[in-house]
This record gives structure tokens, C-alpha cells and sequence, in this order.
């Protein structure tokens, strides 16, 4: 190839450590996509977090439902928005069984309008992902207004800097006291927004 086309200069360092291209070419993707919806509150004003992805180990879910497990009361609720992955049996396990508790609402896939209403009405965009080579749904909560609380990668660090909390993904302390500050600390909620 002539060139090699990436969405952010961390992805390009891996490309160049990992083969010999001769030009990689940085093109970040945009939000402009990422539309406001006019339809109601999807769950009646409740209050809740949405995550998306696919269930799979890199993307935390197992981390962040134990996270969720530690919040205070009276807690939102978790939507998990994402079809089932790879090597995921036990995660979906775990999603069933805080689904059962009324933790969890797990929409196993969402057409992009149910996305961008999920997006717009949530308290806060989680995304605990151990790698990503650039995090499409926090550019797009972003665009809408929504805080991110994102895996600490360095991915996800170039894509928001200081426009989003960090936490270390695969850590349930470390996820439940960065999700607390975001749920109660409206100054931050409103910088992040």
C-alpha cells in the first residue's frame, strides 16, 4: 500500500512497530454523525449510565459491574448496550445475573437512532476498555453533551486529553470512586459535559 490510514497517532505507533509500512497517515474520525434525538427519556426519567460495546475481556464489563455493585444507593441504573463478543461466556453470565437484580437493562443492539436517545438522555458515558485504537462512542457522547468516564489508554487519553475521567479499566475500586465523583461532583459533571 501506498499508505496506511489510522483514526489516531497511538494506533500509528503500533502500526509502525508492528510492520514495515512506508507512510502511516493519522485521520482522526469525526462526530458529525452523532445526532440529537427528539424522542423521550427511554426509561421515564430514571437515572442511567450507558455503556457500549461488544461484550468481550478488553472492554472491562465484568470490572464495571462490579464497580457498580460498590455504588451507594440510590444508584442508577446500567445500560449496556453491545451484541455478545468473544470469549465471553462468563461476562455474559454476570450481565444476566445483574440484569435478574435490576442493576443492569442489556439491550443486546441498538439501530443509530435507539443509540443516539440512549446517548443524549444518559447520566454519563462509561468505557472501561483495557485497548482501543480510538473510541468512537466518546467522541460521539461528547458531540451530544454527555461526560465520559473512560479506561485509562493511551487512545482514549489522545482522543479526550482533558475533556474526560479516566480510570484504570479493569479495576472495580478504581472505577466505582471515579464513577462516584462523576455521579456527585456536579462541577466536574459540568466541565466534562
Amino acid at each position: 500500500a501506498a499508505a496506511v490510514v489510522v483514526p489516531s497517532r497511538t494506533t500509528a505507533d503500533d502500526v509502525q512497530r508492528l510492520t514495515p509500512a512506508r507512510r502511516v497517515v493519522v485521520v482522526p474520525f469525526g462526530s458529525e454523525h452523532a445526532q440529537r434525538s427528539d424522542r423521550a427519556h427511554p426509561f421515564g426519567g430514571r437515572d442511567y449510565v450507558l455503556c457500549v460495546g461488544t461484550l468481550e475481556p478488553r472492554k472491562n464489563h465484568r470490572a464495571l459491574l462490579q464497580a457498580f455493585r460498590q455504588l451507594r444507593q440510590p444508584r442508577p441504573l446500567l445500560v449496556l448496550v453491545g451484541n455478545v463478543g468473544w470469549r465471553c461466556d462468563e461476562i455474559v453470565r454476570d450481565v444476566d445475573a445483574a440484569e435478574r437484580d435490576g442493576l443492569v437493562h442489556w439491550q443486546r443492539g441498538a439501530d443509530d437512532g435507539a443509540l443516539w436517545r440512549l446517548l443524549q438522555h444518559a447520566r454519563l458515558l462509561a468505557y472501561p476498555s483495557a485497548f482501543e485504537g480510538f473510541g468512537l462512542p466518546p467522541l460521539e457522547a461528547m458531540a451530544l453533551g454527555v461526560p465520559v468516564l473512560a479506561g485509562d489508554t493511551p487512545a482514549l487519553r489522545e482522543l479526550g486529553d482533558d475533556a474526560m475521567l479516566y480510570a484504570t479499566g479493569n479495576d472495580p475500586a478504581a472505577l466505582a470512586a471515579a464513577l462516584d465523583e462523576l455521579l456527585h461532583d456536579a462541577q466536574l459533571a459540568t466541565r466534562l459535559r
